[in-house]
């Protein structure tokens, strides 16, 4: 019984960090596509992989990103195909991603707290990086997000779908559980959607992959 019980624990601690924390082996591959398209120093190739617990890239929108999560909660973003300008978002003190997955030319995130957020490129070349985060239908932020998924099906597979941390799908508009991602975008006309203001923007000097 002990063993079965242990058994039980160490399965439950690889599914979290399968939902949350990548492998190191995978944010280096990402600090080496950074360094690769933008010659970023050795130094800060080596602060994204010890600083780092998530980092991907997100394709669409005629850009590719590079979304480097930070251990302090700060959020880094580089746009590699325009001039590798990083921009960085602070979510809060004691903030962690939890779940980080890209569907549609966007990266969802879902934090500690259950708040949901999603990164894109402009749809224009000189539209801003875009840093968003959802709300209920109650225009405050969501609370029981534990993971983001695609769906499962070839018809579902570009819409987005919430669950909490039993793995059960959770309403997202309307009694909806899988929407796409322009439904998203359109609850901007509801009041579902806040604009994040970036702390910090620039294309070289001090580093911005610091904790």
């Amino acid at each position: 019984m002990k063993k079965i019980i242990y058994l039980a624990l160490v399965l439950s601690a690889v599914l979290a960090n399968a939902k949350g924390k990548q492998s190191r082996k995978d944010i280096e591959k990402c600090a080496d596509r950074i360094q690769n398209e933008c010659q970023i120093s050795n130094n800060d190739r080596k602060r994204i992989v010890e600083n780092g617990v998530a980092c991907k890239q997100i394709q669409g929108f005629g850009n590719t990103l590079e979304a480097v999560v930070l251990e302090s909660g700060d959020v880094t973003v580089v746009e590699t195909k325009d001039h590798c300008n990083k921009t960085k978002f602070h979510l809060g003190n004691n903030v962690d991603i939890v779940d980080m997955k890209v569907i549609s030319g966007r990266a969802f995130l879902a934090t500690n707290s259950g708040a949901v957020y999603y990164i894109r490129s402009g749809t224009t070349p000189s539209d801003n990086l875009v840093f968003n985060e959802i709300l209920k239908a109650d225009r405050t932020s969501y609370k029981g997000v534990a993971s983001i998924h695609g769906g499962k099906t070839p018809e579902t597979q570009d819409s987005i779908f919430f669950s909490d941390a039993n793995d059960s799908d959770l309403s997202v508009i309307d009694g909806q559980k899988g929407v796409g991602p322009e439904e998203i975008e359109a609850l901007v006309n509801k009041r579902r959607i806040i604009t994040l203001r970036a702390t910090e923007a620039r294309n070289n000097g001090a580093s911005m992959f610091r904790n």
